[in-house]
């Protein structure tokens, strides 16, 4: 009797809904299928009202057992890992009274040893698929745990796993699972890759592509084609790296891929040391994982961010995401997910962090207190125009023209100039770091917010530096009382606590 693994634990029946589950048009859920057929008395549905029905059919464990199979399966390649995991769990649960060498035992073990491999348990994924290949009577399913197995050890470097993978490919072909010979193709491609055989990897990519496209198989030619990327990567090839990536994004519906295709975009970027374009991309991976449920790419993702803003001294942000990073690797961990890859780099990335900057993270409210003093004794005027030539100064460099700083700050190019002029008296004044830090923190942001959120965090500063008086204020920054009245109203109780 195979015990279950802890990643696959469940209490009771898991909460599905149907209607996220896209029957008849998501390609997901016709591979499913397409696989579900070589298992005999495997149930096919047509309907989600089929699909639902099935489900509740309680005198029939295993078909409802290789149903639950079907829906991990789907939102696995969805990104949602969490929920695969407990469906899996649950659909093995329903065989318990079930022989041990029936057909949805092995089924369903199979699919949990991909997840394994998912995860980054390959060792134990092994164990498992191993299992099935000694009790199952099935062919097709001991060629597909065989299949598996290959794709492990692909993943350990075994370089004799080449001809293994073409003797497999032979049989899938022969039992027209098209689906598989495309992923064959794919993982043969990774295997060449692997041993720098980068001539060879792009051949089996090339089929690999011209296959799944003959046979409508779109989301493996995106799949195929982030490989590809980073193939063009290992190579040394950044701009192809890239165009290949953005390719993916465009092509692919599936925001599991989309995110996996912009974190390695940030990857590539951040290797090339482009760190604002890497920030970026590892950014918009996370909203979009964060958003769809992609959570076991949390980790890595705020790792990287972490190191990014590290990198730019941003040293508040950087925490921020060091722990943010932390913190999504201890939720997996207590739902048994590995220790290891990104979620061990994510937790000594945090642990790092706080050693290396102990005393910066000690110092850090007083710096926060203290991070506008240089406005103390200025007018108005003046902070103004210091923060303003300092911004100017800082995207026109970054953007390469004056031209591009407009349009990147969401000005007219005719104001760009007008203000320019306006600031050139102070241009050889010398801008303390705390301004270039926060322009650069704030980078994103339009002129008229950026202006709003520095001179609101000044203001609320020289409000407490200033005994909270408001004519006081309005002396010191040189402006009327009405004046002041109106700028303290706009910025709100809250900002007096900075």
């Amino acid at each position: 009797m195979l015990n279950v693994p802890k990643l696959f634990e469940c209490n009771g029946t898991p909460d599905v809904r149907i209607s996220d589950v896209l029957i008849e048009s998501d390609y997901h859920w016709i591979e499913f299928i397409a696989h579900l057929s070589r298992v005999k008395h495997a149930p096919l549905p047509n309907t989600k009202e089929q699909l639902e029905l099935l489900l509740q059919e309680n005198h029939s464990p295993r078909k409802r057992a290789v149903l639950y199979a079907g829906l991990a399966r789907y939102h696995k390649s969805r990104g949602d890992l969490l929920k695969a995991t407990k469906l899996l769990g649950y659909a093995f649960s329903l065989l318990s009274d079930c022989q041990e060498d029936d057909e949805s035992r092995a089924f369903i073990t199979i699919e949990m040893a991909i997840m394994l491999t998912l995860t980054g348990n390959v060792d134990l994924s092994s164990i498992l698929l191993e299992k099935v290949m000694s009790y199952s009577q099935s062919e097709y399913l001991q060629r597909n745990a065989g299949y598996r197995l290959f794709e492990n050890r692909m993943r350990q470097n075994d370089k004799g796993v080449v001809k293994d993978l073409l003797n497999s490919l032979t049989y899938f072909k022969k039992v027209s699972q098209h689906h598989i010979v495309a992923y064959h193709y794919k993982s043969l491609g990774n295997a060449c890759r692997r041993m720098k055989d980068y001539d060879r990897a792009m051949e089996f990519y090339r089929l690999g592509m011209d296959y799944a496209n003959t046979h409508g198989s779109l989301h493996i030619v995106a799949a195929i084609m982030h490989d590809i990327g980073m193939l063009e990567f290992h190579r040394g090839n950044s701009h192809e790296s890239l165009q290949n990536l953005s390719d993916v994004i465009t092509l692919s519906d599936n925001h599991y891929v989309k995110s996996a295709a912009l974190a390695n975009m940030g990857y590539v970027h951040f290797h090339s040391e482009n760190i604002a374009k890497a920030t970026g991309c590892f950014q918009r991976s996370l909203d979009i994982a964060t958003e769809n449920g992609v959570y076991h790419r949390l980790p890595g993702l705020c790792y990287y961010l972490g190191v990014c803003n590290e990198k730019n001294d941003e040293f508040d942000s950087a925490e921020f995401f060091f722990k943010k990073g932390y913190q999504s690797s201890m939720e997996l961990l207590q739902h048994h997910f590995p220790s290891s890859g990104d979620i061990l780099l994510a937790i000594r990335g945090y642990f790092d962090f706080i050693e290396t900057h102990k005393e910066y993270r000690f110092q850090a409210k007083t710096k926060k207190r203290n991070i506008y003093s240089h406005t103390i004794d200025k007018s108005l005027k003046e902070i103004r125009m210091v923060f303003q030539n300092a911004l100017l100064e800082e995207t026109i460099l970054r953007a390469g023209s004056k031209r591009r700083a407009a349009v990147e700050l969401g000005i007219a190019e005719r104001s760009l100039f007008s203000i320019l002029e306006r600031v050139s008296s102070v241009k050889g004044y010398k801008v303390p770091e705390e301004i270039n830090r926060f322009i650069r923190k704030n980078k994103t942001t339009s002129w008229k917010a950026v202006n709003q959120k520095y001179e609101q965090e000044v203001l609320s500063y020289l409000y407490k530096e200033y005994g909270q008086n408001k004519r006081r204020l309005a002396e010191k920054l040189e402006v009327s009382y009405p004046s002041i009245l109106n700028l303290t109203a706009t910025i709100g109780k809250s900002l007096v606590t900075i």
